[in-house]
């Protein structure tokens, strides 16, 4: 997918399922460009959405939020990977204009990774956790999906 189109469409004003369906890609996506880039992360598991309903607004509607599929796998990395990963990460989030942060907290000693992207308009974001081995840690990468609130496609038919 290419990643510069992308970055020109607006994710408010879209309803869940069109923003889901982005996300979807989105996240597929980066999971094929990491494994390009880092030929021994080649198996991912997935685990699907799980959608949550908001409270009902003064408008009579409820909102939807979820979290997104999941993608992970079990693997061994090595530092540079982990840098590699997160160049990686800050380059697609950047192009489809999520403020990246990473937190360092964790890195020194407990050698795990935290790198979230986010939308502030949409509450949408991007996370990717990656622990490397070590006394306290199994190995693994985990690339999830948040997708902020919003209505329905046939709610938003309705307010217009």
């Amino acid at each position: 997918m290419n990643t510069e189109n992308k970055a020109k469409v607006t994710f408010e004003n879209i309803s869940f399922e069109t923003a889901k369906k982005m996300w979807e890609e989105y996240i597929s996506d980066f999971v094929k460009i990491i494994s390009s880039e880092i030929p021994i992360i080649d198996k991912w598991e997935m685990r699907k959405m799980r959608v949550n309903i908001c409270e009902k607004e003064e408008n009579g509607l409820k909102k939807r939020c979820g979290s997104l599929h999941k993608y992970f796998t079990e693997l061994e990395l090595q530092k540079e990977n982990v840098e590699k990963i997160f160049s990686l990460f800050q380059n697609f989030s950047n192009d489809i204009g999520l403020r990246v942060e990473r937190n360092k907290n964790n890195e020194k000693g407990l050698d795990r990774y935290d790198f979230e992207a986010v939308n502030d308009n949409t509450d949408d974001s991007l996370s990717c956790h990656i622990n490397l081995p070590n006394e306290w840690n199994n190995p693994r990468i985990s690339i999830s999906v948040f997708v902020g609130s919003r209505y329905r496609k046939i709610d938003l038919e309705s307010i217009v």
